[in-house]
């Protein structure tokens, strides 16, 4: 759906107010919220939220100043569960501000208001201190598509040769078709590389929960392929899990391709 020309000016307006002294022009904030896909909804939920994200993307001195006061002051308590030493939670705050702030591929031109700016933050802060604390990324069981062991056969092969593209266009349509919260919990799961223990720390929950989460999205996984190859492409169920494990590394590059361009 495109945004009117009356929503986005009433989300700059809110902005503006929200955050004085802040510099951006409307034709740049409306371009950059065209840009991002912003849907109608969080548009008017997080319009204040978007302007000061985009602004820092720009480099506004005033944005930025907002930004550290209203939000990166506060991260020592989001990571408190870390019990970081001094020194490392400097790390953590100075590894912060160049991911989110610095260059132009600056993390936080990727925010599109799909949730409150502090929560996204949250979640980029969990994920840094993991990394920094060295939290295995490993989870023996939870692997994506867990399947029979390979036989490499002539037949095996064939079915490779025969349906590759259509399982990568199946496991694209796959990714694509699950719940926005799934889609999430994936991605730091294959992209991020974050085990149930990772995952479970940045939604507050038990790593036993966190691991049913990743069992039920890859079953919901499976159960799509094996719907769109029996319905398609008329495949069996033990040449799919023949094409999974012949094509895992497909799984994880496709994977991060689709679910990595979701911020």
């Amino acid at each position: 759906m495109t945004l009117s020309q009356r929503q986005l000016q009433s989300a700059f307006e809110d902005g503006l107010a929200t955050w004085p002294g802040v510099s951006l022009s409307f034709d740049t904030f409306a371009a950059c919220v065209g840009k991002l896909g912003v849907t109608e909804d969080d548009l008017a939920a997080r319009g204040p939220d978007l302007l000061l994200a985009i602004a820092c993307g720009a480099g506004d001195a005033a944005a930025i100043r907002h930004f550290e006061s209203a939000f990166l002051s506060g991260v020592d308590g989001r990571v408190a569960r870390f019990e970081f030493s001094a020194d490392k939670l400097d790390e953590l705050r100075q590894r912060l501000r160049t991911k989110l702030l610095v260059g132009t591929s600056a993390g936080i031109r990727n925010y599109r208001g799909r949730a409150p700016l502090g929560a996204w933050l949250h979640v980029t802060a969990i994920r840094l201190a993991i990394d920094i604390a060295g939290t295995p990324a490993a989870d023996p069981g939870i692997d994506l598509l867990d399947l029979a062991s390979p036989d490499q056969t002539p037949e095996v092969e064939a079915t490779r040769n025969l349906y590759k593209e259509q399982f990568k266009t199946a496991l694209e349509e796959s990714f694509r078709a699950l719940a926005p919260r799934e889609k999430t919990i994936l991605r730091l799961h294959i992209v991020d590389g974050l085990n149930i223990d990772g995952i479970g720390a940045i939604y507050g929950v038990h790593r036993a929960t966190a691991a049913r989460w990743l069992v039920t999205i890859r079953a919901r996984i499976l159960a799509w392929l094996k719907t769109e190859f029996a319905v398609r492409w008329n495949a069996s169920s033990s040449e799919l899990r023949s094409l999974a494990w012949l094509l895992r590394d497909h799984i994880q590059i496709t994977a991060k391709r689709v679910l990595g361009s979701e911020p």
